[in-house]
């Protein structure tokens, strides 16, 4: 997570309230895909309250649940979903992504890419 000298600077998404910095809800390692997912949100929310983040991580997208992202990611798109109120940020890992096919696909899920320096 960055922050600058005077703060941390927030987005918020105008349709659903939820912060890109909102309370981490689950950190989703998919190696098999070549990503890393952090979910946020916030837990009481009715769309994540009955939500077994666990099971969805690991049964449903083969997963692991991981403390954090790694940092060696060619980049990350930034997800704002209509109807879950959370925000889904995805790392892409190389060999599997380079910077240009993970625009692309962060582009396909109407997301906001931002490469890694």
């Amino acid at each position: 997570m960055r922050t600058g000298l005077l703060g941390v600077v927030l987005v918020v998404v105008s349709s659903c309230g939820v912060a890109v910095d909102a309370p981490l809800l689950m950190t989703c390692d998919i190696p098999s895909q070549g990503t890393c997912e952090e979910w946020r949100g916030n837990k009481m929310d009715e769309t994540n309250a009955n939500v077994n983040f666990d099971s969805l991580c690991s049964s449903t997208l083969n997963g692991q649940i991981a403390p954090v992202c790694a940092g060696n990611a060619v980049g990350k798109c930034v997800e704002r979903p209509s109807v879950a109120k959370r925000v889904i940020i995805t790392h892409y890992y190389a060999p599997t992504f380079s910077t240009a096919s993970a625009s692309a696909d962060c582009s396909s899920m109407k997301g906001t890419f931002e490469a890694a320096n």
